[in-house]
Parts: structure tokens; sequence; C-alpha cells
């Protein structure tokens, strides 16, 4: 599945993002594109076991990042043209033929639509209400697959910081057992360590702006979708209207 140019943009924003951020982390020495990765598999070996268990962490993230950008497009929700058909419908049919055109559109709006009219046996107050309801159930699960990726951005920190505790306890250790003669050891046990902070926080900066750019995204599909729906309560009031008065006329 292709990416948009939007997601395409912004896939390019976060690794330029992680990069600047994995730059900083090497201030004061010349990096080129040809020393950085070997800087980059440097780090992963000088920090140990926890470096890697970062890495797991940040492809499963990533895996759940991708996932959301692909499927949070507006046309997953709301197909295009979908409106017109809709009125189109309601114009020359009854409530019963645009619910079964609801059916086949396999959409969010289009299952909110269905809930309107199967509430539309009662008032005002209970379609709305039964929007809410449904939009709410559909924000809980949109937001199933965003969460990992929002605790990959809270938890890589954590593991690099335990990292760095981890290893300064073993460069004071070691410090402790052989003395302070040499305190070139004692100063490189210390640096070590400090490159699972490092790496954590590399990890931590893109997943951060993914996790809050797809939860906002999330929330403006389904205030969007909101709104079309309560325009439809609209229109699903004025088509009863409409009916009542066509029996009414008949009748007489």
């Amino acid at each position: 599945m292709v990416l948009t140019k939007k997601y395409s943009k912004l896939t390019t924003m976060l690794i330029c993002a992680t990069l600047l951020t994995t730059l900083c982390s090497y201030a004061g020495e010349e990096v080129t594109p040809e020393n950085l990765i070997t800087k980059i598999s440097n780090m992963l070996q000088s920090g140990g076991g926890l470096m890697w268990v970062m890495l797991f962490t940040s492809i499963v993230g990533l895996t759940y990042a991708i996932e959301r950008i692909i499927s949070l497009r507006i046309n997953n929700y709301i197909k295009p043209k979908f409106t017109e058909e809709l009125n189109l419908k309601m114009s020359n049919s009854s409530l019963t033929n645009v619910e079964a055109f609801l059916i086949v559109e396999n959409t969010l709006i289009a299952k909110a639509f269905r809930g309107i009219i199967t509430r539309s046996c009662g008032t005002r107050e209970d379609m709305e209400r039964g929007i809410d309801d449904d939009l709410s159930r559909a924000l809980w699960d949109e937001r199933k697959n965003i969460k990992p990726i929002g605790l990959v951005a809270s938890i890589a920190p954590l593991l690099g910081l335990l990292g760095t505790v981890i290893g300064m306890i073993d460069a004071f250790k070691q410090a402790s057992e052989k003395g302070m003669n040499d305190p070139a050891i004692f100063a490189g046990g210390i640096y070590q360590a400090l490159y699972t902070t490092a790496f954590g926080l590399v990890l931590a900066i893109p997943f951060f702006i993914i996790y809050n750019y797809l939860k906002t995204k999330s929330e403006l599909i389904i205030r969007k979708v909101e709104d079309e729906s309560l325009l439809f309560v609209d229109k699903v009031i004025d088509a009863q209207k409409q009916e009542t008065e066509i029996e009414e006329s008949k009748a007489a």
C-alpha cells in the first residue's frame, strides 16, 4: 500500500528528527554519512543488553505507527462523494431504502447514519445520544493501536535511564575494586553508560511526535463524522415529516 504525499512528508520529517537527535548525541565529533552507521553500531554494543531491548520496542512501535498512518485516512471513514450519493437517495426514496444503501457502505459514517435511522422512531435527543455512544466506542477502537506508540515514547527514556544507572553502578564498582589510579577507566565506564540514555531519547522524541499526531488525527476524524451525523439527524427528521404528510394526503 502506497502512502500519500502528506504521510510521506510526515515520515521524512520524523526520520530527519531522529537523525538530528542522534547527531546531537555526538556533539563535538565530526559525523559524516559514512561513519554514522558505524557510530550507531558502536553505541548499541557499548550500551549493553538494554539497547537491544529498546531497539526491539522501537520496531514494535514502528509497526503500529505505520499501520495507523495508513489506516487513519479520511477516505477510509468518509468515502468521496458519499454525501452527494446519500442526498440523492434521500430525495428519491424512503428511509428504508436509504438504510439499505448504508448497509452496503462499510464505513464509520455509514454505521453512524444507520444508527440514527434505527433510532428515528424516538426523539431527536435519542438520536443524538446514540451518536455520542457510537462515536465514543469508535474513538476507543481507533486509539487501541495508538496506545502502544505512546507506550514506546514513555518507556524508552526510562529504559535508557535504567541502563545508565546500571552502567554507573558497574563503573563505581570497578573504581572501588581497582582504585582511582587511572581515572580514564572510570570516565570511560560513565560515558558508555550514558549511551543508553541518549539512545532512549533518540527513540522517544519521534515516537512522541507520531503518537500526538495520530491521536489528534483520530479525534479530528471522529469530530468530522459527528458533525456530519448531526446534519443527518436534521435530514432524517425532515424526511419523516415529508413521509407523514404524503401518508396523510393519501388518507384524505
